[in-house]
């Protein structure tokens, strides 16, 4: 059963990234910053939240499977390494546990600027991209590994599955936020 489990849970978490960019094709800048209310998350702030927990991950598997340094080079988070907090104007101390948006006060997360719509979007796809190589690097033996996170100890195929839970969340506050502002749906 494992034989065949694994592979799937690692396609379907690829696939999730797929279709969370999808949900960003045609945006503008306004529709990325559009707010319901004035504490609400923007689909700026649910792009940024979304790769840069799924750039912390990718990093940590790094860290914890040796093999994946290996095959894909030393761990590294795309946000630290390419000083984004910094060129973005974000101080990293409000950014939530790990600068990724968990524990923030929603009003400050709300009063957030970030960059644009291309830029946001660029770091996504290099993040998910990322994230689905180091995915791959892992052979099953190695999903198997147990890996301590945010959620407890569980072993990092529970880990995938758990973000791809928070990406697929994601994708539907993005399918919200869009169809509140009356933008066409996206089959993704």
């Amino acid at each position: 059963m494992a034989d065949a489990l694994l592979p799937l849970v690692k396609t379907r978490y690829k696939a999730s990234h797929t279709r969370f960019l999808k949900m960003l094709d045609g945006l503008t800048d306004a529709q990325m910053a559009w707010q319901a209310t004035p504490t609400s998350h923007t689909i700026a702030f649910q792009v940024w939240h979304a790769a840069r927990l799924e750039d912390y991950f990718q990093f940590r598997i790094g860290e914890v499977v040796a093999a994946v340094q290996t095959k894909l080079g030393p761990a590294r988070q795309i946000w630290a390494a390419d000083g984004l907090a910094s060129r973005w104007g974000l101080d990293p101390k409000s950014l939530g546990w790990n600068e990724v948006g968990f524990g923030m006060d929603d009003g400050v997360a709300a009063q957030l600027k970030f960059p644009n719509t291309k830029a946001l979007a660029d770091y996504a796809r290099r993040v998910f991209g990322a994230a689905d190589r180091t995915i791959d690097a892992l052979s099953d033996t190695q999903l198997m590994t147990p890996m301590k996170d945010w959620a407890g100890e569980q072993p990092i195929a529970g880990y995938i599955v758990e973000y791809l839970a928070h990406t697929e969340w994601d994708i539907g506050q993005i399918a919200a936020l869009r169809r509140a502002q009356n933008l066409p749906r996206v089959m993704a």
